[in-house]
């Protein structure tokens, strides 16, 4: 939706004539901001080359991003010489805040102070581009380092000396990316928002966050802003009961699944945890399980299953028929070895969290083998026992590094791009992280289970 100021210049202009000259401006979203303008030279009459100077500052909630008139500004105020009807569009952003708590690449995060190592400093315009001055084709003579600061995070990156044949411009652009820290929720204990090992985590259309409280033998429903809104569950094996809830999935309807491990058995509800169904028993026969402990659904309504000890993935329609099956105990291509996750992506591949075989694979819908990547460590892309995985819209893949306590982002085809995370209790700090879930709009939650809550983190580039 947006929102339309038109502003009636009169203007003695070569492009309007003898008459008024109609600026509109676009509010884009309407209400997320407001916009000032200025005519100048400060005067009654106008002539050609006149111009007006406007001014975007966001309402509660929002940032000015750019203008869009014949091409793309950020620069703000912003002035536009006025020779024709003209209607400028500006854009606004939803105004995201956090402290950056993982590890920078060289493109992303506005709003920060940036201090280089020959004394200069800068700080980031709207869209966290950074500037530093250089004659044209003379860079710096020593390697520069770059540093970033703020409550909870400082990285420093080192930029060698070019060469200057190399050296194409007088600036020298930083833009800088990574994820932030928004939130967190939840306690040890059995209360209401209190978790006891919050193993698995999903999430709904809606933005609603349901939680495996894996302990407390229940599912919780948690609003996006990590409010208490429902719960359901108690220890036994009845329909709607637990022992040791593990995964959870949510499918496009809104019904939720449950592997609930230690009865060896999925469970389905509907979204206000009224029971609908189960499937399962203990054993390896098609359909048995022995302590499933991720779930995950394609766009389809199919359900892929973790079979843990069974060492395979099962896949299963809506209503709990069998459909097929894969894995073996093994480290070969296609075997397993405690199979965690899964994951689907848009386009329908499965990602399984090959825990104690120290990896990722990747597989299409009906189980062949695609790909797998990572072995034991802790270096980049390495893991140590990873439980949970998920993809987000534009195909990236999230893994719980569950016993490196951290969280690392690859593309689909397993290239690392970032890390972030280390043992402890503090903000963006983790204790074995384990289910891990992204919504539609790039939010990741990850189930901190020795911390017992859930953090929330925003990726930003």
């Amino acid at each position: 939706m947006l929102l339309i100021f038109v502003f009636a210049l009169c203007l003695t202009l070569a492009g309007c004539g003898n008459k008024q000259c109609n600026l509109t401006v676009i509010i884009d979203p309407v209400d997320a901001g407001a916009v000032d303008q200025v005519i100048l030279p400060l005067a009654k009459l106008f002539t050609s080359g006149d111009t007006v100077r406007l001014t975007a500052a966001g309402n509660t909630g929002y940032v000015f991003d750019h203008w869009d008139n014949d091409s793309k500004d950020t620069s703000n105020p912003r002035t536009f010489a006025i020779g024709k009807d003209m209607t400028i569009t500006a854009h606004f952003v939803p105004a995201i805040t956090g402290r950056i708590v993982g590890e920078q690449s060289h493109k992303g995060l506005g709003g920060i102070t940036v201090s280089f190592s020959d004394g200069d400093t800068a700080i980031s315009d709207a869209k966290g581009y950074w500037f530093k001055k250089y004659p044209p084709g003379s860079p710096p003579a020593e390697p520069l380092t770059v540093t970033l600061a703020t409550d909870a995070f400082a990285w420093e990156s080192h930029f060698p000396a070019a060469a200057t044949a190399s050296w194409p411009a007088e600036d020298l652009l930083f833009h800088f990316e990574g994820c932030l820290f928004c939130a967190k929720w939840g306690s040890y204990g059995s209360g209401d928002g209190q978790f006891l090992v919050p193993r698995g985590i999903a999430e709904d259309a809606a933005g609603n966050i349901y939680v495996g409280d894996a302990g407390n033998h229940r599912i919780q429903k948690i609003g996006a802003d990590g409010s208490f809104l429902a719960k359901w569950g108690s220890y036994g094996s009845g329909d709607g009961q637990f022992n040791n809830p593990w995964g959870v999935a949510v499918d496009a309807a809104g019904n939720i699944y449950v592997a609930d491990s230690l009865n060896h058995r999925i469970q389905k509800f509907s979204a206000d945890g009224s029971f609908l169904a189960k499937w399962g028993s203990y054993g390896s026969d098609d359909g048995q399980f022995n302590n499933p402990c991720g779930i995950a659904v394609d766009a389809a309504g199919n359900i892929y299953v973790a079979d843990w000890n069974n060492h395979r993935i099962q896949k299963f329609s809506a209503d709990g028929s069998f459909l097929t099956k894969w894995g073996s105990y093994g480290n070969g291509d296609g075997q397993l070895n405690n199979p965690c996750g899964p994951a689907v992506d848009a386009a329908g591949n499965i990602y399984v969290a090959d825990s104690d075989n120290y990896r990722i694979q990747k597989f299409s819908a009906d189980g062949s083998f695609l790909a797998k990547w990572g072995f034991a460590g802790d270096g980049d892309g390495q893991f140590n026992t990873p439980w949970g995985i998920a993809a987000d819209a534009a195909g990236n893949i999230y893994v719980a590094d569950t016993w490196n306590s951290r969280i690392q982002k690859f593309m689909a085809d397993g290239s690392f791009l970032a890390k972030w995370g280390s043992k402890g209790n503090g903000d963006g700090q983790f204790n074995n992280p384990c289910g891990i879930a992204v919504d539609a709009a790039g939010n990741i939650y990850v189930g901190d289970v020795g911390n017992h809550r859930i953090q929330k983190f925003r990726w930003m580039d």
